[in-house]
């Protein structure tokens, strides 16, 4: 990681490394990648004060969460 990190770049890369360690992720499935950004971004926002992430950068994870939400819907109706 670089100098210039946000708060909320922090913390998600060691939220993914505790799922990646803690292998409730198959990680061969994209669906199942889809699943820990969206376990990431929540954890991030509910935490938003105890991380010291900023109003701007809840924002952007709330905009990406709903992003990965549509993503992970469209890949279930698409694998039916």
């Amino acid at each position: 990681m670089h100098t210039k990190v946000s708060a909320s770049g922090f913390f998600e890369e060691l939220i993914h490394y505790g799922q990646i360690q803690s292998r409730r992720f198959d990680m061969e499935l994209s669906t199942e990648i889809i699943r820990m950004e969206i376990e990431a971004q929540e954890r991030l926002i509910k935490h938003q004060k105890i991380y010291h992430i900023t109003d701007d950068e809840i924002t952007v994870l709330t905009e990406n969460l709903e992003h990965y939400k549509m993503e992970l819907e469209e890949k279930e109706i698409g694998g039916l």
